[in-house]
C-alpha cells in the first residue's frame, strides 16, 4: 500500500506543473510516512499513510498529526493524512497543517495543490 501512495503521489507531481517541489524524498523506513516533499527552503509536506483507522478515530489521528508537525519545532511542516478506509467527498482541511484524505488521486492532487500553492 506505501508503494501504491507513493506511486500516486510521484503521478500527480509530474502530472501538474504548477506542482513545484524541489526535492521529493521517499520515507520507506519504519513508521508511516511514505515521501517528505520539499517545497522551497520555507516548507515541506510529509505525506502519511495510516490503515485500519475506524471513522471515529479520524479526527483524533489528525490532532496527533498536527501535534507531531507542531513538535518538529519550525512551522515548515504540514501532514497530508492518508487514509484508505475513510470516505470522503473532497480533501478534509483539519488545520493549516493537517489535510485529511483517502487514497483517491483526485483527492491527492487536490489536497497537494492546495498544500503546495497556498
Amino acid at each position: 500500500m506505501r508503494n501504491d501512495l507513493w506511486s500516486l503521489v510521484r503521478q500527480v507531481l509530474e502530472s501538474e506543473p504548477e506542482l513545484t517541489v524541489e526535492q521529493t524524498v521517499p520515507a520507506f523506513q519504519d513508521g508511516n510516512d511514505v515521501a517528505i516533499l520539499s517545497v522551497g527552503t520555507d516548507r515541506a509536506v510529509v505525506v502519511t499513510l495510516l490503515t485500519d483507522i475506524a471513522p471515529t478515530d479520524v479526527v483524533r489521528q489528525g490532532v496527533l498529526a498536527h501535534q507531531r508537525m507542531t513538535a518538529l519545532g519550525t512551522s515548515r511542516f504540514q501532514c497530508l493524512l492518508v487514509l484508505p478506509g475513510i470516505e470522503l467527498s473532497a480533501p478534509a482541511v483539519l488545520t493549516p497543517r493537517v489535510v485529511i484524505t483517502n487514497p483517491s488521486i483526485d483527492h491527492i492532487r487536490a489536497s497537494l495543490v492546495q498544500m503546495i500553492k497556498r
